[in-house]
Order: structure tokens, then C-alpha cells, then sequence
């Protein structure tokens, strides 16, 4: 068990730096968003999956995307069959528009970093048809679990 913790230690802290640099890049991507038009945004990425006002006037729009993985372990053809194992990640990016829902000043994101930003990439929500893809204009920046407001 000694001789393992190091290794254990190792992985743990490369781990962790690979999912800080998502959340650094996720951050980066939606930061560029912030004091732009939410017109804008949806002319980028497309009608969001829902829309909330909020009582104090500011409007959240919400993007999902989310993607399904099916691999298969072992020989090809193992017999009776390979092991196969399957999940799904998904990602919630709400933006949040000032009072006057004239500009997006904050945002927050949930789920897997790597689908959020996939999800970034492409511009696009679950409520586009799969591969469909849309003009990207430039201008998207940071992300977190908390609204971050625009500096």
C-alpha cells in the first residue's frame, strides 16, 4: 500500500490540474460574454432550452447539451461477449442578464467540464439537432458553480 500512495498522489494532483485547466478555459470562453447583448448570444449559439425573469427583472437563459459514451472492454471477441460500460455527461450553462435584460453580466455552469466545453465549442444546445452546426462570431470569454459577474 506504501509504494501505491505516491502513484495514488501523483494521479490525484494531475487530475485535478487537467479539470482546473478546463474550468479555467470554460471560465475564459463565457467571461467573453459578459456586458454583450443577449441578442447576440443567441444569434451565436441559437435559442437557448429555456428562458426564466426572474422577479428583480433579470432574465436567465439556459443552455444543455449533454453526450452519451458506449465502449467496449476486453478482447473483440470475447466470449460470450466484451464487457461494455456506458455513461453520459452533460452540461447546464445559465447567462444572466442585467435588470434592464439589455446585457448578459453573469453566468454560472454545472456538469462536465469537458462537455461544457465541447458545448462551447460548437455553439450550440441540446435543442439543436445532433451535428447541426452555426456561425460562431468571436467574442466568448470564464465560467463556475457561481454567477460571475462582469468586471
Amino acid at each position: 500500500m506504501m509504494r501505491i500512495m505516491p502513484f495514488l498522489t501523483l494521479a490525484s494532483l494531475a487530475l485535478n490540474a487537467c479539470a482546473h485547466a478546463y474550468r479555467e478555459r470554460i471560465d475564459r470562453e463565457l467571461g467573453g460574454w459578459m456586458k454583450q447583448s443577449p441578442d447576440r448570444l443567441v444569434e451565436s449559439w441559437g435559442a437557448p432550452r429555456s428562458t426564466y425573469t426572474m422577479d428583480n427583472g433579470r432574465k436567465v437563459l439556459t443552455y444543455e447539451d449533454s453526450t452519451f459514451v458506449s465502449r467496449t472492454m476486453g478482447p473483440l471477441y470475447y466470449y460470450p461477449r466484451p464487457d461494455v460500460y456506458s455513461y453520459s455527461d452533460s452540461c447546464k450553462i445559465n447567462f444572466y442578464t442585467d435588470a434592464s435584460q439589455k446585457l448578459l453580466d453573469s453566468y454560472s455552469y454545472t456538469g462536465s467540464p469537458g462537455v461544457c466545453i465541447d458545448m462551447i465549442q460548437s455553439g450550440k444546445s441540446a435543442i439543436h439537432a445532433p451535428g447541426e452546426t452555426k456561425p460562431k462570431e468571436e467574442g466568448p470569454g470564464p465560467a463556475s458553480a457561481e454567477p460571475v459577474p462582469a468586471s
